[in-house]
């Protein structure tokens, strides 16, 4: 069932954020939840390795980091 998967799921991946987000202390609880999902349907590595999302977190310049994402594979396996 979907929602065993997801209870499983969800703890894993933000765990696996968790060492990256403590460095970057400007996230909140709304933008992890959109990291966790963007790992989810990308991967924890490729959400990783996009340096322009994660100079734009520090900076909080979110406008560059939302963009940073659009041009990530992620729109291109959620739609």
């Amino acid at each position: 069932d979907l929602a065993i998967l997801l209870e499983q799921d969800i703890p894993w991946y933000l765990r696996q954020l968790r060492t990256i987000t403590l460095n970057y202390p400007n996230i909140g609880s709304i933008r992890l939840a959109v990291f966790v999902h963007v790992a989810m349907v990308i991967g924890i590595r490729e959400l990783l390795h996009l340096p322009y999302l994660w100079q734009a977190v520090k900076e909080n310049r979110w406008e560059d980091a939302a963009d940073a994402l659009l041009m990530s594979k992620w729109p291109g396996e959620t739609g």
